[in-house]
């Protein structure tokens, strides 16, 4: 795998945003307790009126587009984003009848304004929130590749983003054995899933089970999901 920040930026000026790749979705009741975190909804626990619906999507890139981040988002399905901008794509774009039907399989995307900014604490800069908007769905893996280069794209080398997000450094680079390569794959995936559970492991065990093909490899007890929860 080849770092070059000349290569990273020429990436993420062409793809416009867009994306192809393998898409993981899950489902979970959660509850936002006054003063608290996010929460796993617990019947006879919480109060069903504060009960919400999370939709988590993880997109991994193909290959081809020279991306090894994940493109990862949390969203909430009484919320506007998912109302007006995710499930409608979904529905009427991609003539999909539930969410679970696009779980593991090849996707274009395009990150689009959910109409939320705030100033970044860092920078002092107004960052601007972004939801995925599903333009394809995808039998498999080689007419997702087709459609990345009918679409006049052509493949990129690989190269590894610059991470500001310091809570969140952990070493996670694949060492590929190609006899333990789908392994590697789903240890791609554990620093999303566990930034996206908030660190909370009742909602990340939940998360996991809902993911086969991670869950093969990995539980709440993995040292690789340890040591992200400590960072």
């Amino acid at each position: 795998m080849t770092m070059d920040a000349f290569d990273s930026a020429v990436n993420a000026a062409e793809n416009r945003g867009i994306y192809y790749g393998q898409v993981q979705v899950t489902a979970n009741f959660v509850v936002f307790p006054k003063g608290g975190s996010k929460q796993s909804y617990i019947e006879n626990q919480h109060d069903p009126k504060d009960r919400r619906t999370e939709v988590s999507l993880v997109l991994s890139p193909i290959d081809e587009m020279g991306i090894t981040n994940l493109i990862t988002r949390s969203v909430i399905a009484e919320s506007t984003e998912w109302a007006k901008i995710v499930w409608p794509s979904l529905r009427d774009d991609c003539k999909v009848a539930n969410p679970r039907e696009i779980d593991n399989k090849f996707v274009k995307i395009q990150m689009v304004p959910n109409g939320r900014s705030w100033d970044d604490k860092k920078t002092g800069e107004k960052r601007e929130g972004t939801a995925m908007r599903f333009l394809a769905v995808y039998a498999n893996a080689a007419a997702c590749k087709q459609a990345f280069a009918s679409d006049g794209n052509s493949a990129r080398m690989s190269t590894v983003a610059d991470s500001t997000d310091n809570a969140m450094a952990v070493d996670m680079t694949p060492q590929i054995d190609p006899n333990d390569a789908e392994r590697e794959t789903a240890k791609m995936f554990l620093p999303a899933l566990v930034k996206s559970s908030g660190g909370n492991p009742a909602m990340l065990k939940t998360m996991l089970s809902g993911m086969p093909l991670i869950a093969k490899f990995y539980n709440i007890d993995s040292p690789e999901i340890k040591a992200l929860m400590a960072a």
